[in-house]
């Protein structure tokens, strides 16, 4: 149900030519479907896919993201079911909303 993966740095990340950011695949946590607490901290990639397995991680409950240096919350919103989104120490974050239909993630 919980998975740590603090100062982790070998992610498959992707750089985005046309944003310039290297991004985490969440596709690698398709496997993980009951996943419901995810510690992603201190791994400093600087946004996430918004892809399918954003949809997969249905039950995350808990996500950590600080110290990351993220520059964007793309995709962050899709979670449908997190209560806890720790985004501490990313200073840059300059592109993207935690806004899901017409309310602010909390």
């Amino acid at each position: 149900m919980q998975l740590s993966l603090s100062h982790t740095t070998k992610f498959n990340y992707s750089y985005d030519p046309l944003d310039q950011v290297s991004l985490l695949n969440m596709s690698l946590f398709d496997p993980f479907q009951e996943l419901q607490s995810l510690d992603l901290s201190e791994n400093w990639f600087e946004g996430v896919y918004e892809n399918r397995g954003l949809a997969n991680l249905e039950n995350l409950k808990t996500l950590d993201l600080g110290y990351c240096g993220l520059t964007t919350l793309q995709g962050l919103a899709n979670f449908i079911n997190l209560q806890v989104l720790d985004l501490s120490c990313n200073f840059n974050i300059t592109r993207g909303s935690l806004e899901r239909q017409g309310r602010l993630l909390r």
